[in-house]
């Protein structure tokens, strides 16, 4: 299990990957024309700047991440761009709330907008897991718990499944068993958040401290209830020779 980085350590991380410059400078890095292949970039790849209290993070020169924008409501929030602007407003269950920013010389402010919302799979005339896990009521709630979100992504991801006695194969890629778990959730997720790695491991939960159970463990049990719900749908994992 990786050791968590000291606040010096993520410090000197942001230092040397994201310096700071004036708003008013010319940006360390920028797009070129390239005769080969018509843009390149040159330079720094990341930089920061200040916008009164708030700190706006730039990737190839666009705003990715700003800490400490001003909310609506006048809270303080990091908020990060997935597509949408976003910041966290719980961690038990995991919840954003999605928006838009509008970055001044004087600061930044977050105001919520339309938020996603869930659209379940369309009736199909052939099986699909992705529909019948959407009829799942008891399997949604499960998915508050992000733990077992980052466990169902898991299981999912690069899998070959068959329904029944039906000679139809239903496969999932990586990205597609990402945007699954983050549609059904309901919270805001993006399928970034799984993709490609997972969202969660190691397991936080308090119930699973290492004195109480191994991280192996707490997984295990975590699949082994995945797979009695995928059986109870009449989903399998295919075999090789399926």
């Amino acid at each position: 299990m990786a050791e968590k980085l000291t606040d010096k350590q993520v410090r000197e991380f942001f230092d040397r990957h994201f310096p700071f410059v004036e708003q008013d400078e010319e940006p360390p890095g920028r797009r070129q024309e390239d005769g080969r292949s018509g843009r390149s970039w040159s330079g720094k790849l990341g930089w920061r700047t200040r916008h009164g209290t708030s700190i706006v993070r730039w990737d190839l020169g666009r705003p990715t991440f700003v800490s400490g924008a001003i909310v609506a409501d006048g809270s303080v929030a990091d908020v990060q761009y997935v597509g949408s602007w976003r910041y966290q407003i719980s961690e038990n269950p995991r919840r954003w709330v999605h928006g838009t920013v509008d970055i001044r010389r004087d600061g930044v402010t977050f105001t919520p907008g339309e938020q996603p919302k869930y659209v379940a799979p369309a009736v199909t005339s052939s099986p699909d897991l992705a529909f019948d896990l959407a009829g799942h009521s008891e399997l949604r709630e499960r998915l508050l718990d992000a733990d077992f979100a980052d466990a169902l992504y898991a299981h999912l991801k690069d899998g070959v499944f068959r329904k029944g006695d039906s000679d139809r194969i239903w496969s999932v890629s990586m990205r597609r068993a990402a945007a699954i778990v983050a549609d059904l959730r309901g919270q805001g997720d993006v399928y970034l958040d799984y993709y490609p790695h997972g969202g969660r491991f190691p397991l936080t939960e308090p119930r699973y401290t290492p004195e109480e159970v191994s991280y192996e463990a707490a997984l295990t049990a975590r699949f082994a209830e995945i797979k009695a719900i995928l059986a109870g749908l009449g989903w399998l994992l295919a075999t090789a020779e399926e």
